[in-house]
């Protein structure tokens, strides 16, 4: 059977235990995956927040709740020298898939083909040699 793993665990490879927590449990606890699964509809038009009865402005405002989580998470990653984890906060459906890439348990073989190493041999990339990674 093969391991699982997680993006995110390579993305904050070197952080100290707070930091790893703080972003974590930004991610885990206070960014609720259904949101997110129904961010990622925006392509049918956010079937689902419609379904609820809410508008378009309030679709909106869901987002921009949700985007200072986000912004939360990219700054804690800057104050540390790396990276943001999410491409660009004002795109809600990509921000959701970025979280869903972070978050979801994939087998260690798939990891080592997105990071080109395993875990153990993986360098996290810093601001000073890739200004421009996620």
């Amino acid at each position: 059977m093969s391991e699982k793993g997680r993006a995110l665990d390579y993305y904050t490879k070197g952080l100290s235990i707070e930091t790893r927590q703080r972003i974590f449990s930004c991610l885990r606890n206070t960014i609720n995956s259904v949101t997110m699964k129904e961010f990622r509809e925006k392509e049918t038009g956010y079937r689902s927040f419609h379904r609820m009865g809410l508008s378009d402005r309030q679709i909106e405002m869901v987002w921009d709740r949700q985007a200072d989580k986000f912004n939360y998470i990219n700054q804690l990653m800057k104050d540390n020298n790396r990276p943001p984890l999410f491409s660009d906060i004002n795109d809600s459906c990509k921000c959701a898939t970025e979280y869903f890439h972070l978050m979801d348990y994939v087998d260690e073989e798939k990891l080592i083909r997105e990071f080109g190493c395993s875990y153990e041999e993986y360098i996290s990339q810093t601001l000073d040699n890739n200004e421009n990674a996620i």
